[in-house]
């Protein structure tokens, strides 16, 4: 029996007339698969869940924040999508675009890693060598794309105003 022309009221139906793996979809004996780019239970990265049928439109699933601190994970179960509501893991505890990343909310500079700076409630790094990271005080400047502090040791080997001998610059960071 072709799943083109199997016409269904229940799973049931399909079984007995196609065998396992086939459910009644959209009124039609199918048999769906499944698959999912996040291969699973990954809570650190957001995937889809598509399950395609012989001759339906594919439905998919996105991972999505339940809340703050727990994702709604969807994944194959065999050739079906199933979902469990699962809370964050410690080390990347806040659920953000369906997936559990690391918390960078701050409200001091004293709240993020060395080298980073407060920034509107985000712990950042700094983006262009040279540029000053002024909200840490006089002598921070971005280094690396971290905010270090220059040590003063600064040494020129032209002294900074002979045009005629080309030199360079070293600069010391902490």
């Amino acid at each position: 029996m072709n799943a083109q022309c199997s016409i269904c009221d229940d799973d049931v139906d399909c079984a007995e007339n196609l065998g396992v793996g086939h459910v009644c979809y959209q009124d039609l004996c199918q048999q769906p698969v499944c698959a999912d780019t996040d291969k699973g239970n990954d809570l650190i990265a957001q995937g889809t869940v598509t399950i395609t049928y012989d001759v339906s439109d594919p439905i998919k699933y996105v991972d999505q924040c339940s809340n703050k601190a727990q994702l709604k994970e969807y994944f194959c179960n065999t050739n079906t999508m199933g979902s469990a509501v699962t809370d964050c893991p410690p080390d990347a505890p806040i659920c953000s675009n369906g997936a559990c990343v690391e918390d960078t909310s701050c409200s001091l500079h004293t709240d993020c890693d060395a080298g980073q700076v407060c920034q509107t409630g985000q712990c950042v790094g700094c983006t262009e060598d040279g540029d000053e990271c002024d909200v840490l005080g006089n002598g921070y400047f971005c280094h690396a794309n971290l905010c270090q502090q220059h040590l003063g040791a600064c040494i020129e080997t032209d002294d900074g105003d002979d045009l005629t001998t080309r030199g360079s610059v070293t600069v010391s960071w902490d």
